[in-house]
């Protein structure tokens, strides 16, 4: 009694005991301590804790259950991210606490084998951090929802320069990369590597070391005018800096290079006023001469009311709980990322709750968070991934009153303006005009033309009277001269457009001839067409096989160059001859040539006297060929044919063929390993279609035994008769 007592006893401790509401436990693993980190735990726990927060308070999202967070370090006793201590955090967390799902890593090294065990444990990991192109490989990281900037979209950007400005220039990528560490700089660069190489863009890559001693900036110069004109530079802002001194010192033409340099969080910018160049030194100004020629890539800090509400409770929250100031840095991109995470998460766990009893799967809840709409505290759609990237030129900041400038390094791109005025910014963008440079009438004409209400605005007839008085001194009106301008811009634009369609449509039809010697007529046109190619059945057809007997002896004892020349020299030959006849070349291997007649346009029974009149002219012309480094040499060509049913169609996706399939071909193959040199060896079915037109000279051979076949009664084809149509 006494051992039944404690066995009940024991049960009753390991039966759960049901509250009202159940715990939904989130595992989080982030770096603890070094707030170098755009996702350290400092920058993003506030921006969790009030998203759960908000979600516990919302009687609609999870009701009868409660959120909460358990927290494990990702770093090691240096500070780092340790991809071997990630993985062991998130196992213990899993068997400890048994989470619903994963907020984090936010380092490449250590969400990888995190991700891996997300996905063997069925988990959804969501992150804002993790932005290598790898991450992309769903079938490996099925767990994994990304609600942050990546790689992958850097990469896309940058493809997308290259159309947008017609560039066909090589690309160089070129960074700091020590193989130990984050090696930041060269997950950046494989997001860029990545699009443009899917994209058939060249690029080469430039990788160096900056902190192994100094860096030989005139090694790094000359690579660069090998590597390319179009740079994209990924390394730290001094080593940079120094780049573009000792570029602007060598003398190189700024205007034929463009400098992209990687720096999403816009750190080099930080200063105020933002001079990316300026260290104090006399470089200075060499090196404000050469940022011309750079333009620094970052992440578009969002500009709405929302988006600065969550970045001023961010750092109230870092401050009471960590004790840690929260700059104004592009960095709270990162935070505001796991907070929509979060957001995302529990509103896709909370429509699988409805639908089912229990605990949903968590591969059902990760589906639901990707290719999903949802608005996030950055006020922006949220689908799989939130990241918009923002191109700065660089010179913009050279002055804070230069960002209308008629000059166009100085000047805003018509798209950054439509960006900025699509996102709301109050005031509202307007250009920066100098009231001393106009006169008073001119400066209430320019802001009644960009009042916010419409009806406010002056109407065009309206402005050209204005102008008109504002220009009665000159004897041609600035509206004349616009018009007068705008109509030579049209003309020549036409002239151009009608030049690149002309370019176009020779191009086109350069490309279609390739195709049309690559692949059958009929065939090319369904491709074009983008229609699936079936495989088609032909009842009756001939097929033709030819090789050069001694061809394997004559290429050891030439030359390779030798060899190319003679084959070429032959199917040159060969080539002009089938033009003649209603024939196709399949393929040529080797010293072998294939050539058929009856497809992939039928012509009855005619494909035989096709055949047989093309072996006759090609066996004619070998007798007269001379072989460009053996002239004495006799060509011995082995023809073989064969007639009867075979299927045709077009195999594989790169680079595709047009095969032949059937025993009619292995046959027609028999029938020319078995002949002899400077004969043509025909079948009794090719004999039978030949009988038919009453004009070829054939002698019975006899029976030949042929590999795979038997004995087969065969024949030679001595010639054609004159009586022949």
């Amino acid at each position: 009694e006494h051992g039944r007592f404690n066995l009940v006893f024991f049960l009753f401790f390991l039966v759960p005991v049901h509250n009202p509401t159940d715990d939904i436990i989130l595992a989080v693993i982030l770096p603890q301590h070094n707030t170098s980190y755009p996702w350290a735990w400092p920058r993003v726990g506030p921006a969790l804790d009030r998203a759960i927060a908000r979600i516990n308070a919302d009687p609609t999202l999870l009701p009868r259950h409660h959120v909460r967070h358990i927290f494990a370090n990702s770093e090691n006793g240096d500070g780092i991210c340790s991809e071997s201590i990630a993985p062991l955090m998130a196992v213990d967390l899993k068997f400890e606490h048994n989470p619903w799902a994963f907020i984090g890593p936010g380092c490449d090294y250590t969400s990888s084998p995190v991700g891996l065990f997300t996905a063997h444990w069925g988990l959804p990991m969501i992150t804002a951090g993790a932005p290598a192109v790898a991450f992309m490989q769903m079938e490996m990281y099925t767990s994994i929802t990304n609600t942050g900037p990546t790689h992958k979209k850097l990469g896309e950007y940058a493809l997308h320069l290259y159309k947008h400005f017609g560039w066909h220039q090589n690309t160089l990528l070129m960074f700091s990369d020590t193989k130990m560490g984050e090696r930041a700089c060269y997950f950046a660069l494989e997001g860029l590597y990545t699009e443009m190489h899917e994209d058939n863009i060249t690029t080469v890559d430039l990788v160096f070391e900056e902190n192994k001693g100094p860096v030989n900036y005139s090694e790094l110069l000359h690579k660069i005018q090998d590597g390319g004109r179009v740079v994209f530079v990924c390394c730290s802002s001094d080593i940079f800096r120094q780049l573009m001194v000792h570029f602007h010192r060598a003398g190189l033409p700024k205007e034929e290079y463009v400098f992209f340099y990687i720096d999403i969080f816009g750190r080099s910018l930080e200063s105020r006023p933002s001079q990316p160049w300026a260290r104090g030194d006399t470089d200075d100004v060499f090196a404000k001469e050469a940022f011309q020629s750079v333009k620094i890539l970052t992440y578009l800090e969002p500009q709405n009311q929302e988006y600065k509400e969550f970045v001023s409770d961010l750092k109230l929250d870092a401050k009471r709980m960590f004790n840690f100031t929260v700059e104004d840095s592009l960095m709270n991109i990162i935070s505001g990322g796991f907070y929509d995470g979060l957001m995302l998460y529990c509103s896709a766990l909370n429509e699988s709750l409805a639908e089912g009893d229990g605990r949903p799967l968590g591969e059902s809840v990760t589906k639901r968070m990707w290719n999903r709409t949802y608005y996030g505290e950055k006020k922006k759609l949220l689908h799989y991934f939130l990241d918009v990237l923002k191109i700065t030129l660089t010179l913009q900041v050279l002055s804070q009153n230069l960002s209308f400038s008629r000059t166009f390094p100085f000047s805003l791109l018509c798209t950054e303006i439509m960006d900025r005025v699509a996102l709301g910014e109050w005031p509202y963008l307007r250009p920066s005009v100098n009231p001393q440079a106009h006169s008073e009438e001119l400066g209430q004409l320019m802001q009644r033309c960009w009042a916010e209400e419409p009806s406010d605005r002056l109407e065009f007839n309206h402005i050209s009277v204005l102008l008109r008085k504002q220009n009665r001194e000159h004897r041609s009106n600035i509206l004349d001269n616009l018009l007068s301008r705008m109509e030579q811009y049209a003309n020549n634009l036409e002239e151009l457009v009608e030049e690149r369609t002309q370019a176009y449509l020779e191009e086109k039809r350069k490309a279609e001839a390739l195709l049309y010697q690559i692949l059958p007529h009929s065939v090319a046109e369904q491709l074009k067409r983008g229609e699936t190619v079936q495989a088609e059945a032909f009842d009756s057809v001939t097929i033709y096989f030819s090789d050069i007997v001694g061809f394997t002896a004559l290429s050891a004892e030439s030359t390779p160059l030798q060899v190319v020349t003679l084959l070429n020299d032959l199917y040159t030959c060969f080539d002009a001859i089938i033009d003649n006849f209603d024939v196709y070349k399949v393929e040529t291997i080797g010293d072998a040539y294939m050539v058929v007649s009856g497809l992939p346009v039928r012509n009855g029974k005619l494909h035989g006297r096709e055949i047989a009149r093309m072996s006759l002219a090609l066996l004619e012309a070998v007798k007269t060929f001379k072989i460009r480094h053996r002239p004495d040499e006799q060509l011995k060509l082995r023809i073989g044919i064969h007639s009867g049913p075979v299927c045709a169609g077009v195999v594989g996706l790169k680079m595709p063929r047009f095969c032949l399939f059937g025993d009619t071909v292995n046959t027609s193959s028999r029938m020319e390993s078995n002949g002899e040199p400077l004969k043509i060896h025909v079948s009794s079915a090719t004999r039978d279609v030949l009988q038919e037109f009453n004009c070829f000279q054939l002698e019975l051979r006899g029976d030949v035994e042929m590999k795979g076949k038997g004995k087969m009664r065969t024949y030679w084809l001595l010639g054609e008769t004159k009586n022949g149509d």
